[in-house]
């Protein structure tokens, strides 16, 4: 065995992994939304007649048949009246797993501080802004915000694209806007990044006006204040059930 074909084989088995994994984070999102359904009392053929789909599209997807594509997400999320930023900050929380563990929530017999309002205001606010949105701006936004990102980080489209197993230009075109954006591709990308899912989904929710590299810093100060929040009021219960 060549040196290149060795190469090659180790690159295409090492796109393989990202790509497994970053599949299974898709079908874990579409278990969940598939839950929220069942608990809003919603049947997938209903909302997929509703969304203008053959009748079994959702169902396809949930059973793995069908790509989870991007739009189809924000669709189904706002055709049922239900909040984009607050399913995906369930799934994936802005401040990590500490913050996913506090669940937003002052401690028991507390008013809460200051911290926990802030963070519980802004979520309101988000989750306000996130259902007044179309699901093609939040496919757009996404692809930019990935195009930004992957310019910050110094690796072209071209190269993440081979990573995820595609070819040298399918993910670019994808993520400009051209083609069908899958969660599947969102969640390889971030994983190429090292960047955590609901640190990227905050920023997708920020305020439009703000241009990207503004909207990449304010999404780090809210992420970072999230988790350090979360992890002093972890600190604080801990100390309490030791009293």
């Amino acid at each position: 065995m060549t040196t290149q074909v060795a190469e090659t084989l180790l690159a295409a088995s090492q796109a393989s992994a990202v790509v497994e994994a970053a599949e299974a984070v898709s079908c874990a999102l579409a278990a969940a939304l598939k839950t929220r359904l069942a608990a809003s009392r919603v049947s997938a053929r209903s909302v997929s007649t509703q969304l203008g789909y053959d009748p079994l599209y959702l169902t396809n997807v949930f059973r793995g048949r069908y790509r989870f594509r991007v739009e189809v997400l924000f669709q189904v999320l706002l055709a049922v009246g239900d909040s984009p930023f607050l399913f995906l900050h369930e799934e994936h929380p802005f401040g990590g797993p500490a913050w996913a563990a506090l669940t937003g929530k002052p401690p028991e017999g507390s008013e809460g501080s200051g911290g926990s309002r802030f963070l519980d205001t802004l979520s309101d606010r988000l989750a306000a802004e996130a259902s007044a949105k179309e699901p093609e701006a939040y496919r757009l936004r996404i692809g930019e915000l990935l195009r930004y990102h992957l310019r910050r980080a110094g690796l072209s489209q071209q190269e993440a694209s081979l990573a995820l197993g595609h070819g040298p230009g399918a993910l670019g075109q994808v993520l400009r806007g051209y083609g069908q954006l899958t969660l599947t591709q969102v969640f390889g990308v971030l994983s190429l990044l090292g960047m955590r899912p609901g640190r990227f989904f905050l920023e997708v929710f920020l305020p439009t006006a703000i241009n990207p590299a503004d909207r990449a810093q304010e999404a780090d100060l809210l992420d970072a204040f999230g988790e350090l929040f979360a992890e002093m009021s972890e600190a604080f219960l801990a100390r309490r059930e030791g009293d």
